[in-house]
């Protein structure tokens, strides 16, 4: 695995603001029209996943007792 360098670190946070404006059905297609080096591509994916899960985590309700 190659190592991530503070560009494509900084060229993936772009990448991902730019992807996050987009309906979430179209998220996929646009990644793959702006973005052809695959390495940033995943990147990219990947935190596109780990936003979703965040966000689908703070959405359910707590069901915990205090």
């Amino acid at each position: 695995m190659t190592a991530i360098t503070p560009d494509k670190r900084q060229r993936a946070k772009a990448l991902f603001d730019a992807v996050l404006q987009q309906p979430p059905a179209n998220r996929a297609s646009f990644l793959a029209a702006v973005c052809a080096e695959d390495d940033l591509r995943a990147q990219v994916e990947e935190l596109l996943i780990n936003h979703e899960q965040a966000d689908s985590f703070l959405r359910k309700p707590f069901a915990g007792t205090c």
